[in-house]
């Protein structure tokens, strides 16, 4: 569903705005939706949610690029933008949580527990608010294409540094040295780093999207769809079934980069 005739860059592209509303809800669903007959479907549209909204994050951050210049102003509020919503509900639901640590108080460890819990919360958003290590990755990668931005490093070197960066991000999935490296962890640290290596694709691939050919097309709402939809739909089944070499961290494998980038054509 895509809005049609000459568009502006500021202007929406409903299709995307769907594709977000969708999305969004199928993340809520997935953290309540435990059992029942529709689980393995609403799971595994689910895995490819964050695919999409890195996808189109870094694809439409780097079209702006292109109409309005970098300044120290803008990446400051950009990242203020992405970080604020991190602070702010690690900070309201940190009185709530304290409630369910002060019922099992433990004295001096109990403390400590309770304040180590609040700062990694409000650092990494993996302890009692744990969809929020979204935005923590990616204010990490922001802060990162900011920085090669700046660099004015030429295109030949950005693009074989990302293809390496893309090559490896799959080498340490496949080869399980991504779960090895943090897998020891706890819950709070493992799974946001964890997801570094897996969303980097995801991230590239929104960039790689607006730089080679795709741009005006997505911008104008004109969709190139007669191949993008065999691609949607030849990887949405391989969401179901499990990584042949290793787990990972909910978002390995190749197939989510495709079908992330391809759900987000429409």
């Amino acid at each position: 569903m895509t809005n049609t005739g000459d568009r502006t860059p500021q202007e929406r592209n409903l299709g995307i705005c769907l594709g977000r509303i969708v999305f969004s809800f199928l993340v809520v669903c997935c953290h309540f939706f435990v059992n029942g007959p529709g689980e393995i479907i609403v799971n595994s549209f689910r895995t490819m949610a964050v695919p999409f909204f890195f996808v189109i994050s870094f694809f439409f951050f780097e079209q702006s690029t292109s109409f309005r210049p970098l300044s120290p102003g803008r990446i400051r509020k950009r990242l203020f933008r992405i970080f604020a919503p991190l602070w702010f509900w690690g900070a309201i639901l940190a009185p709530l949580y304290a409630t369910t640590v002060l019922l099992q108080w433990d004295g001096f460890n109990g403390l400590k527990y309770l304040i180590t819990s609040i700062a990694l919360q409000l650092l990494f958003g993996h302890v009692y608010d744990r969809p929020l290590w979204y935005l923590f990755v990616l204010g990490l990668f922001q802060a990162v294409q900011f920085g090669i931005a700046r660099f004015h490093a030429s295109r030949r070197t950005i693009s074989v540094g990302v293809a390496v960066l893309f090559a490896m991000s799959y080498c340490l999935q496949y080869s399980g040295i991504n779960d090895w490296m943090w897998g020891r962890f706890p819950d709070s640290v493992r799974f946001p780093f964890g997801r570094i290596a897996e969303c980097i694709p995801f991230a590239i691939a929104g960039v790689a999207l607006s730089r080679f050919g795709f741009g005006k097309t997505v911008l104008s709402g004109h969709f190139a769809w007669p191949w993008l939809l065999p691609i949607a739909i030849l990887s949405w089944p391989f969401a179901v079934l499990p990584l042949p070499a290793s787990p990972g961290f909910g978002y390995a494998g190749l197939f989510r980069v495709r079908a992330g980038l391809a759900l987000a054509m429409f």
